[in-house]
C-alpha cells in the first residue's frame, strides 16, 4: 500500500508540475502575442505613412523613383 501511496504522490507532483509549467507557456504565449500585435499595429501604420506619401508625390517623380528602384536593381 505504501508503495502504491508513493507512486500516486509521484504522479500527483509530476501533473502539477506540467500544468504549472503549462500556465507559465500560455502566459509566455499571451505576451509574445501581445508584442506581435503591437508590432503589426505600427507596420500597418509605416505601410499607411508610406503609401499617403506615394500618393502625395507627382506622376514625373513616381517614374523617377521607378527609374531609381530598376537602376539599383540592376547594380
Amino acid at each position: 500500500m505504501k508503495d502504491y501511496e508513493r507512486i500516486r504522490a509521484d504522479i500527483s507532483k509530476h501533473f502539477k508540475n506540467e500544468i504549472e509549467n503549462l500556465k507559465l507557456e500560455v502566459i509566455r504565449l499571451r505576451n509574445e502575442n501581445t508584442d506581435l500585435q503591437v508590432e503589426n499595429f505600427t507596420l500597418k501604420r509605416d505601410i499607411q505613412e508610406y503609401k499617403n506619401q506615394l500618393e502625395s508625390i507627382s506622376d514625373s517623380q513616381k517614374s523617377l523613383l521607378g527609374l531609381t528602384a530598376t537602376i539599383n536593381h540592376l547594380i
